[in-house]
């Protein structure tokens, strides 16, 4: 993103050759009685906020980036629910980040060939 110019009052206009879809993956943690949970109504709606933020239609410069939310998991893990960092933390993010990337690989096997979305 480069800036230009100010114009009138000083302010300076963004201007930005960078556009894309950011893809959103959400991981909500419960503990075992389900304290935490987010239902999918308020994750889509984030997501709306998300959009209009940086489409400008909600103050802000306009940019050409829009978000989709391709999934959503929930795991109900009291220890998860609870941390506040160190060694839980570490397995956590680990293991979630291994879940998106499993997404990713499988989505993208299914858009290659219909065959490997098909499952025993």
């Amino acid at each position: 993103m480069k800036m230009m110019a100010p114009r009138g009052g000083g302010r300076f206009q963004q201007e930005s050759n960078a556009a894309g879809t950011i893809n959103v993956y959400v991981h909500v943690i419960t503990n075992s009685s389900g304290a935490g949970n987010v239902s999918d109504t308020a994750i889509a709606n984030q997501i709306t906020v998300l959009n209009n933020s940086f489409g400008g239609r909600t103050g802000g410069a306009a940019t050409r980036f829009q978000f989709v939310l391709v999934a959503t998991d929930r795991t109900a893990n009291d220890a998860w629910f609870t941390s506040t960092g160190g060694a839980t933390e570490t397995a956590m993010k680990n293991l979630l980040i291994r879940r998106v990337w499993l997404q990713a690989i499988r989505r993208r096997a299914e858009r290659v060939s219909p065959i490997a979305s098909t499952r025993p």
